[in-house]
């Protein structure tokens, strides 16, 4: 048997095992996902962790440190203990496997290896969260979720991706430090002495990918119920 088949048939099975109150907390940790992307991002640009907050900037910079690092955990955490106890309830030994490894890749990249903690961490925080947002595609197949949500996912994670592909392109090109943190004093000065159309160009892809990186996680939680029973 493939992955894919076997991914499949453990999915049909957890969803054949889920009571109404499973339906319901998996809703709850929905909803506690949708703030884990909202709150912390709200605080950050309320100035709680940055005095003069960075923007565009993604999710890893806004959490890397302060009231949005507390908030982002704490939901999460709380997001993810809501969903895994229906795993363990409902799910089989892969789905618990499946879930288990899930947080621990979360885990390494947002608590162990946050942004900005040095050049070998965030190498780990890149891979992680890369990994991260391919184990929803398995989630995709656990839960069933409807295509539009999946689609919504897709089109965001090859639109960031692009995007982050060639805003390392022009940081190459001109010699930037690689990356969204850096301790180099000289980066400001250097991105201000870029051409215009490059400074302007640059900053764009930077509005893509915090555009596209929220998108990615949002069409995922939204979707999580929809192919679940409805009673």
């Amino acid at each position: 048997m493939n992955i894919q088949k076997l991914i499949l048939k453990e999915g049909h099975k957890f969803r054949l095992r889920l009571s109404p109150s499973d339906v319901a907390q998996i809703a709850r940790a929905r909803d506690l996902f949708h703030l884990t992307t909202i709150l912390p991002c709200f605080l950050y640009y309320m100035q709680t962790s940055d005095s003069f907050p960075k923007f565009p900037a993604t999710i890893s910079f806004t959490i890397r440190k302060g009231i949005p690092r507390v908030a982002h955990h704490v939901l999460w955490l709380c997001g993810w203990y809501a969903m895994y106890d229906v795993f363990h309830r409902a799910g089989s030994r892969f789905c618990r496997l499946f879930a288990i490894q899930m947080w621990v890749t979360g885990i390494i990249c947002t608590f162990i290896c946050r942004l900005g903690k040095g050049p070998i961490s965030d190498k780990i925080h890149f891979v992680t969260a890369g990994a991260y947002m391919l184990d929803h595609i398995v989630l995709f197949a656990l839960l069933k979720t409807r295509r539009v949500y999946r689609m919504g996912f897709y089109f965001s994670f090859i639109s960031m991706a692009t995007a982050l592909r060639k805003k390392k392109q022009i940081q190459r090109d001109n010699n930037l430090s690689l990356g969204e943190y850096t301790k180099d004093d000289h980066r400001h000065e250097k991105v201000k002495a870029l051409h215009p159309e490059t400074k302007n160009l640059l900053w764009r892809l930077e509005m893509f990918i915090m555009a596209f990186e929220n998108l990615l996680f949002v069409s995922f939680v939204s979707g999580m119920t929809s192919g679940l029973p409805k009673n």
